[in-house]
């Protein structure tokens, strides 16, 4: 790291929190996100009007090696990524990481920037209940919560993350919720994803059949029974769109997966609006 962005780096984490880009009222339904992964190609500098032009509420930034933001340039890319987003009037309320303990050299760097730009959950890594809880602790210090991923491929259960997350704070952690819980065949129950539910502050968007990863609406996910306990519920969270699928029009596929989960959010919310 040059010596510019390390200076800027101890003045943020240290000396002083950033402005809240774009701060705006606590929506009365769901923000509707795409996981910046899902957007190849495009650069930090360009993300919020594209975004915006694909129909998106908002974004999801991946601040990990390989991610938008890599985490040794967190100090400048993440604040200048968060500016183009809040600059074209879209949210930030999610990140999405790869930490696992606190100890992580750039866990305070992610967690500081991000809190103290208004970002107020960040997803992290599968770790034990001993890091989660350390890692609860930081974003406790930055005003943002973890959440851990449960039930989606490779993630661990939905009985595992309540249990996991029984003794840490319920205002400083959470679970991130994969749509794949509401497919055929899933492992998880009706009555065990409602009762879940107080502690799902996101939900990730992903579709897919015995194939692989789908299009949304053309896999097996039912959505409507989704976004039907969303509403009953009162969720009103980030949604994140992972795109997974490959696609040679990806403009057109993103634009496509944003108005079928808007459709499903006006449905099921009434047609409320953020």
């Amino acid at each position: 790291m040059h010596a510019a962005s390390r200076r800027e780096a101890i003045k943020l984490l240290g000396f002083g929190a950033l402005p809240l880009f774009g701060q705006t009222a606590k929506p009365k339904r769901p923000t509707v996100c795409v996981l910046s992964s899902a957007l190849t190609g495009v650069w930090y500098a360009e993300i919020g009007e594209i975004v915006k032009q694909l129909g998106f509420d908002g974004v999801d930034i991946t601040m990990m090696r390989g991610g938008m933001v890599e985490p040794q340039l967190a100090p400048v890319d993440e604040v200048r990524a968060l500016e183009s987003i809040h600059g074209a009037g879209l949210a930030a309320p999610i990140v999405t990481t790869a930490l696992r303990t606190p100890a992580d050299p750039w866990c305070r760097t992610l967690l500081a920037l991000a809190g103290r730009t208004g970002v107020g959950l960040a997803k992290i890594g599968p770790a034990p209940r001993r890091e989660t809880t350390g890692l609860a602790y930081v974003g406790r210090e930055y005003s943002i919560a973890v959440l851990v991923q449960a039930g989606g491929a490779g993630q661990m259960t939905l009985a595992d993350a309540r249990t996991m997350l029984a003794d840490i704070d319920p205002v400083w952690s959470g679970i991130c919720l994969h749509s794949r819980v509401f497919a055929p065949g899933s492992d998880v129950g009706d009555d065990e994803v409602r009762d879940a539910m107080p502690q799902v502050k996101a939900v990730t968007i992903a579709d897919h059949n015995a194939q692989g990863p789908k299009p949304l609406g053309q896999g097996t996910v039912n959505f409507d029974k989704m976004f039907g306990l969303l509403a009953r519920v009162g969720f009103s969270g980030p949604l994140t769109v992972e795109r997974t699928y490959k696609t040679p029009d990806e403009p057109g596929a993103l634009t496509q997966d944003a108005e079928f989960v808007k459709k499903h959010v006006d449905a099921g919310f009434g047609g409320m609006r953020t």
